[in-house]
């Protein structure tokens, strides 16, 4: 539970807003695709030598995994990146997405709204 908190508030910090459908993307393929690929192994060490010796397989073989992360060059990161918002890129200089007139009219997203016919 931790590490999902500490993983996916750093993985939204340092990603741009544009790009973050596409990481979470990428992050979830690789995560929940070698679900299956780690059970099917785990099933197929389980016959072959044993529950028991899987399971403590499996044990050394998380704890190899936290290693390697504490050692990778991802732990020497000192600081965190800056947590101020970054603006829209369709922004103005203010911060603001567009006037009300340009959203009542629709310029803002590029829509067209057509003129309202009177009776």
């Amino acid at each position: 539970m931790v590490y999902n908190i500490a993983q996916l508030s750093y993985r939204q910090s340092v990603t741009p807003p544009e790009m973050m459908g596409r990481t979470n993307a990428a992050v979830r393929w690789v995560v929940w695709g070698t679900l299956p690929i780690g059970g099917v192994l785990g099933g197929l060490l389980g016959t072959l030598i044993g529950v028991r010796p899987a399971l403590r397989l499996a044990f050394v073989g998380s704890w190899a995994a936290g290693w390697f992360v504490f050692f990778s060059p991802s732990a020497a990161c000192a600081t965190s990146p800056d947590p101020r918002p970054r603006p829209h890129p369709s922004s103005g200089a203010d911060g603001r997405r567009g006037s009300e007139a340009d959203v009542f009219h629709g310029t803002a997203t590029g829509a067209t709204i057509p003129p309202r016919r009177r009776p």
